[in-house]
Formats: C-alpha cells, structure tokens, sequence
C-alpha cells in the first residue's frame, strides 16, 4: 500500500538541539504526534 503522507527526515540528530529540547521530547512532538495525525488523515483519504 502506497503512503499518501510521509514525514521528510530531520536535517539534524535528535540529540543536536540539547540542551534546550531533549532527545526524548523531540522524538515524541516528531515521530509520535504527528504519526497518529498522518495515521488518521489516511484513514480518511480512502
């Protein structure tokens, strides 16, 4: 099955903007948060 949504790859390491965001946060508000909304908009693009 062909993805409608994909999310482009940082341009930098999870670890490059500590200490100001930590690496577990910047994963989460980048691959978990936005992979449940382009999880659910393909739902709906079917």
């Amino acid at each position: 099955m062909k993805r409608l949504y994909e999310l482009p790859a940082l341009p930098y390491s999870y670890e490059t903007p500590e200490p100001y965001i930590s690496r577990e946060q910047l994963r989460v508000h980048y691959e978990v948060h936005p992979g449940a909304t382009l999880t659910g908009s393909a739902g709906y693009s079917r």
